[in-house]
């Protein structure tokens, strides 16, 4: 189990050995600074998940303190320890960005509730930002989807249009089909580059007005083959690409480019098709 790491700052009084023996008791990782400079070096030398720190300290106030420490190491979350004639300077802190206080003296539950309290604020608020980060990821990676998608268009303007109304579509038969959240990005990506491989078929080929010969439909069957060859250095798009090879096979068996019939298709490439 992952024991967290706690960075203890007070001014010198018997209250550090209190916390330490407290919060190491609890299954915490605990190490102490008397003053600003041995905290600074502390946390110079390894990560901490919190900091517990007096608000009456020798060289500095532990806001100015804290304050500091985030210009350097960046936001780390903080509970303060106030005297009770610091009550409002502890409440003040609060709106500067600290995750509790606690008065001095305090009990050993009243110490671990509020920290376990601030551990878990700030683990809810990294789980947050990683939301956001994988949403803003996701939201590239689509757009890189159909930057790709748009290359497509410009040898073959049906194929532009084509490819968003597939997206569309597929996505409206992936609800009917109650696939999954991972299921219907992947069946996303996979409507939107279906056709990629077009991309290596010659102009010439792509927009003959009237019928192909039999030579030119073979260069044109190859298609789903290039456009499998072309994402295959791409990591998260590594599913898509079993769809886009089989995007062109027939529920009877006479489509390629392996003529698999019926549920040998991928789900998702019978729903492209």
């Amino acid at each position: 189990m992952v024991r967290e790491r706690i960075l203890i700052i007070e001014n010198g009084d018997d209250l550090p050995e209190q916390s330490l023996a407290i919060l190491s008791d609890h299954h915490y990782e605990t190490e102490s600074a008397k003053d600003v400079h041995q905290a600074l070096g502390r946390l110079s030398q390894q990560p901490f998940d919190l900091i517990l720190a007096d608000l009456s300290l020798p060289e500095m106030n532990g806001l100015q303190l804290l304050h500091r420490i985030n210009k350097i190491h960046g936001d780390v979350p903080a509970v303060v320890m106030a005297n009770s004639g610091s009550i409002q300077k502890a409440v003040l802190s609060l709106k500067l960005g600290v995750q509790g206080f606690v008065i001095k003296p305090f009990t050993p539950q009243e110490l671990l509730t509020i920290v376990e309290m601030a551990l878990q604020k700030d683990l809810q608020v990294r789980q947050r930002e990683k939301m956001r980060l994988l949403e803003t990821l996701e939201s590239v990676h689509f757009d890189v989807i159909k930057a790709l998608s748009q290359a497509i268009q410009v040898k073959d303007h049906y194929t532009g249009d084509h490819c968003d109304r597939i997206v569309e579509y597929s996505r409206d038969i992936a609800k009917k089909f109650g696939l999954s959240p991972v299921e219907k990005k992947v069946l996303a990506y996979a409507a939107a580059l279906h056709d990629i491989g077009k991309i290596g078929i010659p102009e010439a080929i792509l927009n003959k007005p009237g019928r192909l010969t039999e030579e030119e439909y073979v260069i044109m069957k190859t298609h789903p083959e290039k456009g499998a060859a072309i994402i295959q250095g791409v990591g998260f798009l590594a599913p898509v690409i079993p769809l886009i090879y089989h995007h062109q096979e027939r529920y009877d068996g006479l489509g390629y480019p392996d003529g698999l019939a019926g549920e040998e298709i991928p789900l998702g490439s019978r729903i492209v098709a």
